[in-house]
């Protein structure tokens, strides 16, 4: 390992405060009622902290209401809000935030929306910034916003332009980026799209049998990330024209370079947060990794366990998971387990998907079990800090089975964060 960090460089250090507990969830958006008072999501998280319990309604922006307030601005009824102007709505909730003690890591993929008007969209356009087909015209195909192009990471000045814009979220006061979707995720292209909808359009009012109904199934629950689309798609490496699928681990790579470089003259006297869901070996230069879309199963738990140290054997210091399971309804028994480990992983973030049920600790009903590992966690951070430095300084691991230490056997579920403090987590249910 020591030979290995004289070979790839220096690893990016996170501040203290990144040690933190962290929750996310994807429902974060709109003003809530909570016992028919209208919070802001700041004035939510603090009474969630306070009073042990989940708001009881929430209230979301919808594409109606959007365009309600381009002709009436006061008809969106959001507090301190006027019409739609997102960057002033933020900046005041990013200041109660601050006045809160909370820390704000903003999510960023790079599917940017096919919108004409949308300064980053329009700019890359202009400047040939996205990605292409082979023969230049611009790939575009579906994700979150919708019909969306991707900035061609593998170009150097794509890279300059991307760190540029770093700068929006920074003058809001974000203290991380959080990178997602940077495979790139792909949900479907517009042919693959028509030729499912045309298996309807065939079967329409017609007998189907078995056959003919799992077909149709499949060809929309197998159109997400075909390795046709990356084949689709170049890229222009400083010259060089490539096809994605030669340089797929390169992507996430290169997004996270971008705006790893772009702290470094944005905020040079500060260690800004920066994790990617995407990554090859060498990125620990730039910032951390978590391990994606897991599912709230015991295997993934697991899983977990046995990714740490892989983790840490290709550079990554600085990792987690989704604590609990971004997919599919935690238990309670479960989530006790995961923060169990999770405490000893670097970032603990207790992460789920908008359609599973609440999994924040208060969400349950030993509320003061769970809040006691939580506590746990924050007492020995100074110890994992220093663990986790000593590994980066001297070019070892932070996670490291016991296997690398002691000649006989240990069982496999057992991990050792450096050698004077064990972990082991029993991999089944409360009894």
């Amino acid at each position: 390992m020591k030979g290995w960090k004289e070979i790839m460089s220096d690893y990016r250090m996170p501040e203290n405060f990144l040690w933190g507990g962290a929750l996310s969830a994807c429902q974060a958006e709109g003003a809530y009622n909570v016992d028919g008072k209208t919070l802001t999501i700041p004035e939510v998280m603090q009474f969630n902290a306070k009073n042990d319990r989940k708001v009881t309604k929430q209230l979301k922006i919808t594409r109606e209401m959007i365009e309600e307030a381009k002709n009436d601005p006061d008809t969106v009824k959001y507090p301190k809000r006027r019409g739609i102007d997102f960057y002033h709505t933020y900046k005041e909730d990013m200041a109660l935030f601050k006045e809160m003690g909370f820390k704000v890591v903003t999510i960023i993929d790079p599917g940017v929306k096919v919108d004409k008007g949308y300064k980053i969209y329009d700019e890359g356009l202009k400047e040939g910034y996205f990605a292409t087909d082979k023969d230049g015209i611009v790939y575009k195909n579906w994700v979150w916003p919708g019909n969306s192009v991707f900035p061609d990471f593998m170009n150097s000045k794509t890279r300059e332009w991307w760190a540029g814009n770093q700068k929006i979220m920074m003058d809001l006061g974000v203290s991380g980026i959080w990178n997602d979707m940077n495979e790139p995720a792909i949900f479907y292209t517009p042919r693959a799209m028509a030729q499912a909808m045309h298996k309807v359009e065939e079967s329409k009012d017609k007998n189907i049998d078995l056959g003919t109904f799992f077909g149709i199934k499949d060809s929309f629950s197998q159109i997400m990330n075909k390795e046709e689309y990356f084949k689709e798609m170049h890229h222009d490496m400083d010259g060089k024209c490539v096809r994605h699928y030669d340089v797929h681990n390169l992507y996430g790579y290169n997004m996270t370079r971008a705006a790893g470089e772009a702290f470094e003259k944005l905020r040079p006297s500060e260690r800004v947060l920066l994790f990617s869901r995407a990554s090859y070996v060498g990125m620990h230069r730039y910032g951390g990794i978590w391990t994606g879309d897991n599912r709230s199963w015991w295997s993934h738990l697991l899983l977990n366990i046995k990714m740490m140290p892989s983790l840490n054997m290709c550079g990554f210091l600085y990792s987690g998971a989704d604590v609990g399971g971004f997919s599919d309804n935690t238990t309670e028994d479960l989530l006790t387990r995961w923060i169990q480990f999770g405490i000893f992983m670097p970032l603990l973030r207790n992460h789920t998907a908008a359609w599973t049920r609440q999994q924040e600790p208060y969400a349950f009903e030993h509320t003061e079990r769970l809040k006691k590992w939580i506590k746990l966690r924050y007492a020995l951070i100074p110890h994992l800090y220093s663990e986790y430095m000593k590994a980066a300084l001297e070019g070892g691991m932070y996670f490291k089975p016991l296997a690398f230490e002691y000649e006989i056997g240990w069982p496999n579920k057992i991990v050792g964060t450096n050698v004077d403090l064990f972990v082991a987590i029993a991999l089944e249910a409360f009894q």
